[in-house]
């Protein structure tokens, strides 16, 4: 994840500022399409389960429900949404994606998706604090709304604008490609198959280039 000053000041603002639900339920409409899921935006759609509807269901049928929330208790947040969805539009797919400005942890969120399983619900994405965090980091203008500022990214941002999903891990054997990526003086193309590791391997790259800045 990015750590400059910009990034460290938008998570410092979800953790402490006094955001709006309903510029939240936007901003979560369009993280939930940069992520791949088609939502649009339902204000006022909360008494029906819906803060959003994903428009790409199957077969015609009502759309599924984007569940984006600020408190504390996203579980049972979630389980009560899809309640009154489920309840209101039985005919309804069977989709959700689920958005918060609340840190959440890997079990945290295997537990939203066991949930919404036990409803009979496919959760198509979830995106917590650090998803939102990183979303408003490249959109300043989404930042503004939300939090009242906006900013421009570290010219060595440690990760590059994508869909995919970063887990900040320990870099594992990969010391002699660390030490020839620091002591590059030119410009250089990393390659590798999928999965290689190349993303981590850059992203530590900048990590360091920006803490000796």
């Amino acid at each position: 994840m990015p750590s400059d000053r910009l990034f460290e000041d938008i998570v410092r603002g979800l953790r402490t500022g006094s955001l709006d639900d309903g510029t939240f339920e936007k901003i979560a409409v369009r993280i939930a399409n940069s992520m791949g899921v088609r939502v649009l935006h339902m204000p006022g759609g909360q008494d029906a389960g819906y803060d959003g509807a994903i428009v790409d269901a199957e077969g015609g049928r009502l759309p599924g429900a984007l569940v984006a929330m600020l408190q504390d208790d996203g579980l049972s947040n979630l389980r009560k949404n899809l309640k009154t969805h489920s309840t209101m539009f039985p005919e309804a797919a069977k989709t959700a994606f689920f958005a918060t400005t609340r840190r959440k942890t890997t079990r945290r969120k295997q537990n939203l998706t066991v949930a919404a399983q036990q409803m009979g619900y496919m959760l198509l994405g979830i995106a917590a604090e650090s998803d939102v965090a990183e979303y408003l980091y490249y959109h300043p203008e989404s930042c503004f709304e939300l939090l009242g500022f906006r900013g421009v990214p570290s010219a060595l941002s440690p990760l590059p604008p994508r869909r995919r999903q970063h887990w900040d891990v320990e870099l594992v054997g990969r010391d002699e490609a660390s030490r020839r990526l620091r002591q590059l003086k030119t410009d250089a193309m990393l390659v590798g198959i999928p999965g290689s590791g190349k993303t981590s391997l850059l992203s530590h790259a900048a990590e360091e280039g920006l803490a000796g800045c």
